[in-house]
């Protein structure tokens, strides 16, 4: 899906990325977005929508609270990271629509 319309995943968001997709706000790669010019937060919606439109939908209503990056408060050993989940759901999220 992200191919056919120009977009390529990486796993460390640099100053090449232009668009993080999360599932949540706070994340690490988030917040390092947040330190790159021009670099959006949005939602999963915005990837969904592009998909199925077919074309880059409208970024603006997909926005996560975009500003100062947030400083991470720093996770205990046994959390979660928010990052995996972010990736395991733009993965999830791709198959599901790629093969239904």
């Amino acid at each position: 899906m992200h191919k056919s319309l120009g977009a390529k995943i990486q796993d460390k968001v640099d100053k090449a990325v232009t668009h993080v997709v999360a599932a949540k706000d706070g994340s690490e790669k988030a917040t390092i977005a947040r330190t790159i010019p021009g670099c959006l937060v949005v939602r999963p919606g915005w990837l969904m929508e592009s998909y199925w439109s077919i074309r880059k939908a409208n970024v603006q209503p997909y926005l996560m609270a975009q500003g100062p990056a947030v400083i991470p408060i720093k996770k205990d050993e046994n959390d979660d990271d928010d990052d995996d989940d972010d990736d395991g759901f733009a993965l999830e999220l791709e198959d599901e629509l790629l093969n239904g």
